[in-house]
């Protein structure tokens, strides 16, 4: 089992019908390759943890890199995990308002990450909210 982070922007913003429907679908594919996963997102910005089999996520990372919806995808981390930290979330998302204080940014990133025992996964998201509180969106 492994894990990967990384992080990416979006080419646009999406409203939040097309972020439900990418969300839906993005569930149902990663249900049938095994994969599990949260994704944390301001509109602008995302921040995805992905677990499953090291070809699977390959696979799929392959795909989300020539996805036209995000670019400057940047890998934060990958490694070998014992056992899965995002079970039974195939896709779990929540969306961060840039506008709140790091305070309750940290909160909602704590609740979606309440299963999680591993710092470099909570390390990483973190600091995503510490910079979408800083963040100017572009």
């Amino acid at each position: 089992m492994h894990i990967i982070i990384y992080m990416s922007r979006f080419t646009r913003i999406l409203d939040d019908d097309e972020l439900a429907c990418l969300f839906d679908t993005a569930a149902e594919k990663n249900r049938k390759a095994g994969i599990t996963s949260v994704l944390l997102h301001d509109s602008h910005r995302l921040i995805q943890a992905i677990e499953g089999k090291r070809e699977t996520i390959a696979t799929l990372m392959a795909k989300l890199e020539s996805d036209p919806r995000h670019h400057q995808i940047s890998l934060v981390h990958r490694s070998a995990i014992q056992a899965r930290q995002f079970d039974p979330w195939h896709m779990r998302a929540a969306r961060l308002d840039p506008g709140q204080s790091l305070a309750k940014l940290s909160v909602q990133a704590a609740d979606l990450l309440r299963s999680t025992t591993q710092v470099p996964v909570k390390a990483a998201f973190f600091g995503f909210c510490r910079y979408s509180a800083k963040a100017i969106p572009v």
